[in-house]
């Protein structure tokens, strides 16, 4: 017995030295995570706070209905929201190139300050209603992008992050983004690429749409303190100014934006409005939103495509494919889109597609780009094509997709002189992941050169202001007016191709 006694004591003397080196660690794997990941610096975007439910804590309708006059909106009962807001959790371990590392932690290596986002686990049934259109598709069609899948990678996540913070940067208090006058919300020296401000609603919703393409709504609760300004910016705050500020420029006939590149700008607001519906808007966004795609049809020539203004007997397909984007956006939005309009594209796709090689050209057969003096053709067209024929139909069988595959893997994204297009990059990227998915061999070879020739042309922490912008000057339309917010709004986009429409559009099962 006195034996048993004298190990019952030891044994507690045991336990209470186990009990004490255990606060002791956690103390300090406390303050381990403080210095991994800083206040001031910390994770730009944490996806799985960004995900929230739309209400009744949607901060848009409120402020549309006070501008109306209307009397403020009781949430429903019940509303089906595709999934989208179901619980998510944080992913525990680290997916090192399959997707970006949980918890943030990507180092920055000029300034050795963390950048990037956490990653989200797939809620069961979130991508059931992929590609359905109205319903239950209305957040599911859009749910890929807050996986964080389909070969996105630690060094695409960190350009993205850096994208993002530069065009919060540079936004204007109002909520838009000024082509020409977008540096004069610069820190120290001003940043150089000023455009044409007849672009700024069309750029403004290629903004948006890079945030809204990360997964950030109104709703996003996320701040972060920039490191150039020392300003502390709220996200959800910046897609909410974005958004108001399309709608404060929308007609009474539902135009966004003036007359000048009518089709692009509009397409483009249409694109970002019926987007931020499905992520998390009320009654008020919906109404705006479906006024927008109204118009969008409004501007179609009759049974063919789209030109610069409404039917006016021209069309062309550069201008067509970011109408047709739009109008699908709508469509997974629940919005209203008439069957009718998408065969009127495809008759005009057909019209310029030749039958011998598959190529789909500008306003003519043949005409695969648009001849700029000094820089390289490259078959933009064709991309375009692709791209509006698996929005439309959903299935990459057409008899000219696998042709048009073949021309952009025969000339891949190169960063050299004359042959920089970062239009035809983002579209080609857009084409080739729908056309293809992830394990595509002519998309693996694409996106191993796009990573090789954008990423290293991305300014950093050394370029002051400039980090996470990419220069316009070199590309073939970002010289011609709309400058360097066009340039980072639409490389921003381009890396997010690996989540943003990643099986949204009910593409079938890629082999």
């Amino acid at each position: 017995m006195r034996n048993l006694a004298k190990t019952i004591r030891g044994l507690s003397w045991i336990g209470i030295a186990c009990g004490v080196h255990g606060w002791v660690f956690l103390i300090l794997s406390l303050c381990a995570w403080r210095e991994l990941v800083p206040e001031e610096s910390g994770p730009f975007l944490p996806l799985a706070s960004a995900i929230t439910p739309r209400f009744p804590l949607d901060p848009i309708e409120p402020e549309l209905r006070r501008r109306s006059g209307r009397p403020a909106e009781s949430p429903p009962e019940s509303e089906d929201l595709g999934s989208l807001y179901d619980w998510v959790t944080v992913e525990a371990e680290h997916r090192a190139e399959a997707a970006p590392p949980p918890r943030a932690t990507i180092p920055d290596s000029e300034s050795g300050s963390a950048r990037g986002r956490s990653t989200v686990t797939r809620s069961p049934g979130l991508y059931d209603v992929m590609g359905t259109g109205g319903g239950a598709g209305r957040g599911g069609a859009f749910a890929g992008r807050f996986r964080r899948g389909g070969g996105a990678t630690t060094a695409t996540e960190k350009a993205v992050d850096a994208g993002l913070r530069w065009l919060a940067r540079h936004q204007a208090p109002d909520g838009h983004w000024s082509p020409a006058r977008f540096c004069d919300h610069c820190a120290g020296a001003k940043c150089d690429g000023p455009g044409d401000d007849r672009h700024e609603t069309g750029l403004t919703g290629l903004a948006l749409l890079a945030f809204l393409g990360a997964g950030f709504t109104p709703a996003s609760r996320e701040t972060y303190v920039d490191l150039h300004s020392g300003k502390r910016i709220a996200t959800g705050d910046v897609v909410r100014r974005a958004i108001l500020w399309l709608i404060g420029e929308q007609q009474p006939d539902g135009r966004v934006g003036g007359p000048v590149r009518e089709t692009y700008n509009h397409s483009i607001a249409a694109l970002a409005l019926s987007e931020a519906y499905a992520l998390g808007g009320g009654g008020a966004l919906r109404e705006a939103a479906q006024k927008a795609i109204d118009y969008v049809i409004l501007l179609q020539n009759p049974y063919r495509g789209w030109r610069y203004t409404k039917k006016c007997g021209d069309n062309d397909t550069s201008n067509s494919g970011f109408a047709l984007m739009a109008l699908k956006s709508g469509d997974l939005s629940g919005l209203v889109v008439g069957s009718s309009t998408y065969d009127g594209a495809r008759a005009w796709l057909d019209s310029v597609t030749d039958e011998n090689y598959g190529g789909t050209g500008y306003n003519a057969k043949g005409q695969l780009c648009v001849t700029v003096p000094g820089f390289k053709d490259h078959p933009t067209m064709p991309a375009v094509g692709i791209m509006c024929r698996v929005f439309m139909d959903r299935a990459p069988s057409h008899p000219s997709i696998r042709p048009s595959v073949w021309m952009l893997a025969a000339d891949l994204p190169v960063w050299k002189p004359t042959e920089i297009d970062y239009y035809y990059w983002y579209y080609g990227s857009l084409a080739l992941y729908q056309a293809q998915g992830p394990e595509g061999p002519e998309w693996k070879k694409w996106n191993a050169a796009l990573k090789t020739a954008l990423l290293p042309h991305q300014h950093g922490m050394n370029d002051g202001c400039a980090d996470g912008s990419w220069d316009p000057d070199v590309d073939k339309w970002a010289h011609r007016g709309t400058g360097r917010v066009y340039s980072t709004a639409l490389n921003t986009l381009t890396f997010e191709v690996y989540y943003r429409y990643e099986t949204a559009f009910g593409v079938e099962k890629r082999k």
